[in-house]
Formats: C-alpha cells, sequence, structure tokens
C-alpha cells in the first residue's frame, strides 16, 4: 500500500479481496486514507472484475469517483445512461449519481477508482439493485 514509506507500489503485491455479493469483483486497496502521512482526502483501488462480474447498481450520498480503465471492456451506468467502456477511457459519478460497472467482455476488466472522499459503506452507500447481469445488460441495450 502507498505510504510516506513505500511511495511506490506494484497493485499486484497488495492483497486482494472479494466485495460480498459483487460477483467477479476483485480490488486491491492501494492507497488508504489509514496510511500513515495521507491527507486522507481520497482511496486509489486497483480494481478486477472477471467477464460478467460487476457491481450493483449504488449511490454514494458523500463520494465523487473517478475510474481509469487499464485493460478489458465493458459497460457503464451512470444515472440512467449507459456507455461502453474500453481500456483508457476515464469515467465518473458525481455524489449521488446511481453507476455501476458491468465486465461484458471475453478478457478481465482492470481499472483504478480513485474515491473522493473515501466512501464508507456504512453512511456513504446505498444500493439500489441488486447485481443481475443479464437483466441489466438487457434491459439498458434494447
Amino acid at each position: 500500500m502507498l505510504s510516506k514509506n513505500q511511495r511506490v507500489v506494484a497493485p499486484m503485491e497488495v492483497p486482494a479481496e472479494d466485495i460480498g455479493g459483487f460477483p467477479g469483483f476483485r480490488l486491491r486497496r492501494v492507497a488508504e486514507p489509514t496510511v500513515d502521512g495521507s491527507s486522507q482526502m481520497m482511496r486509489i483501488n486497483h480494481d478486477t472484475v472477471a467477464p460478467g462480474g460487476g457491481c450493483h447498481k449504488h449511490l454514494h450520498r458523500l463520494s465523487e469517483e473517478t475510474w481509469f480503465i487499464l485493460s478489458g471492456a465493458g459497460h457503464f451506468f451512470c444515472d440512467g445512461k449507459l456507455s461502453v467502456v474500453k481500456k483508457g477511457d476515464i469515467l465518473y459519478a458525481e455524489k449521488g449519481a446511481t453507476h455501476q460497472i458491468i465486465n461484458s467482455g471475453k478478457e478481465d476488466l482492470i481499472f483504478l477508482t480513485v474515491t473522493v472522499p473515501p466512501c464508507d459503506l456504512v453512511d456513504d452507500v446505498i444500493f439500489v439493485e441488486a447485481f443481475d447481469y443479464e437483466r441489466q445488460l438487457a434491459a439498458a441495450t434494447s
């Protein structure tokens, strides 16, 4: 994890975590507000989503998020709009925007997520809809 003692980190050296209820979604907490010397103003995750995986539609009451797609392809839902995303794209959701990312490609979708301020699952995140890839992709593309 990044810190004032370790300013460079290889994401694969950071332990991966599965996110309960988000199929195929693994994250690595690259920069956390709890790290010694952090400004506590942001969180950075290195995320990997397997083909067919993704997250629930949700929103953050307090945080905004930006994603940097490193590889793969997928779909990004934000406030009712569907976008196809691929390597090199940058995505954004302001606080209060309902959003979701799913991997509709054939290889892992890998991206960096920057959350400002760091989200808190108790006070910040509201789940709008459980993940159902087939139904949600079909509804969005029809």
